[in-house]
């Protein structure tokens, strides 16, 4: 044998810890990698889930408004076009709301728009000019200006 092909020898011997040590950490890694896909598949599942729980509290959420709710001229100047459109959906909501019951309260009107009491109390602040509250605050009822 060569003097260069025993040194070749002699280095291939001495890697050959290191070899079966990085083959080690590589099969470790690939346990890793296995686990993190399952983790990642039952993730997406519950994704998945969790998508179809929204679109069906979506659906819960979502009214239909006559033509004539939708036609309440509701201003909100100082807001930007996005939040003026979505006040402008809640106000034609609790509209339409109190249209189709008059004895709706405060609370269920917070509830059923997903939004805090004290913003429908706004609400109806702005919308003085078209609903009115008929009565005491516990008993009374709301009543649409036309």
């Amino acid at each position: 044998m060569s003097p260069e092909t025993s040194k070749n020898v002699t280095r291939n011997y001495e890697m050959s810890p290191e070899t079966s040590k990085n083959v080690t950490k590589n099969y470790e890694m690939s346990q890793e990698t296995e686990t993190n896909v399952l983790r990642n598949e039952e993730m997406s599942q519950e994704i998945e889930i969790n998508v179809l729980r929204n679109e069906e509290m979506s659906q819960e959420n979502d009214m239909e408004f006559s033509e004539e709710d939708l036609q309440v001229p509701l201003l909100a100047p100082e807001l930007n076009k996005r939040e003026r459109y979505k006040k402008n959906k809640r106000q034609q909501g609790i509209v339409g709301l109190i249209r189709s019951n008059s004895k709706i309260t405060v609370e269920e009107l917070a509830e059923k728009l997903d939004v805090n009491e004290r913003t429908i109390h706004r609400d109806m602040e702005e919308l003085k000019q078209i609903v009115e509250h008929v009565g005491p605050t516990k008993g009374g009822y709301w009543r649409i200006k036309t």
